[in-house]
């Protein structure tokens, strides 16, 4: 084979382990193997094909979203592909569009469908990403101007955000992985940051450059993908995506398959 063959052959097995990582189909993965081949997924574990180990890894995966990097050739018979990987997996929990209300200081969920929940239940918020976590106070409110007594009795506990603000100021404006997810979210309360999902934040002035520049864009060609937005921005492609989806979760924009759209016009006193 030459080195144009093993290229073309890796580009198509990263391929069909993006499709079969996507949609969670074993069967996309077999073709790429020989029948007798032992595949061993971490140095401890046993060998085992790669068909029955993706359907192992699937089985307790509710969504997953995945990135492989260009292959790279080693001589004429191997070549090495980097891959990104986050999984989201089941937990037996319910999942319900809602919709956010903020109100009296406090945010309200409003579900689209009924949800049995107890006072203690945690839940995930998700747009594209993982937005926020919370705990459910008071699973019955009454629609009462006031929040309930089970509410009011819930006094936020001092948070440190020293660590936070060291980690932003290095940042110098890039996406970076916060080390406490408590006080990324006080600072976000504060007009400080703004946090982008998959525990990264960004500072608040920084996003909205980000947010400018591509609703320019859009304004401009009516539309974005992420290749472009990663260039435009002289981000990562994983920076990129995460600032695209936070702009969904804002309503800025709308995906729509691969690329995103311009929701509405933003009003000129935002």
């Amino acid at each position: 084979m030459t080195e144009a063959d093993v290229l073309a052959a890796a580009r198509r097995w990263a391929e069909a382990w993006r499709a079969a990582w996507r949609t969670h189909d074993v069967e996309l993965l077999r073709p790429f193997y020989a029948e007798d081949v032992e595949f061993r997924s971490q140095p401890f574990r046993e060998p085992q094909a790669p068909a029955d180990y993706a359907a192992w890894a699937f089985q307790d995966e509710a969504e997953a979203r995945v990135w492989f990097a260009e292959p790279r050739v080693v001589g004429t018979d191997r070549a090495a592909v980097e891959y990104w990987g986050v999984s989201i997996p089941h937990h037996g929990t319910t999942e319900t569009a809602a919709k956010v209300v903020r109100r009296n200081g406090l945010v309200e969920l409003r579900l689209s469908d009924p949800v049995v929940a107890a006072g203690g239940d945690r839940l995930i918020l998700r747009a594209g990403t993982t937005v926020a976590g919370a705990i459910v106070l008071d699973p019955a409110p009454t629609r009462q101007a006031e929040p309930s007594p089970a509410v009011r009795s819930r006094e936020p506990e001092p948070v440190d955000t020293a660590e936070v603000e060291r980690e932003l100021a290095a940042a110098g404006g890039r996406a970076f992985r916060s080390s406490d997810p408590r006080a990324a979210a006080a600072l976000e309360q504060a007009g400080v940051l703004v946090r982008v999902g998959d525990g990264f934040a960004v500072e608040r002035s920084a996003y909205e450059r980000v947010r400018d520049r591509v609703v320019a864009e859009l304004e401009r060609s009516g539309t974005i993908t992420l290749a472009r937005a990663r260039d435009l921005l002289g981000e990562s492609r994983r920076n990129a995506q995460l600032l695209l989806e936070r702009l969904d979760g804002d309503g800025v924009t709308l995906r729509v398959g691969d690329v995103r759209r311009l929701r509405r016009k933003r009003s000129a006193t935002r």
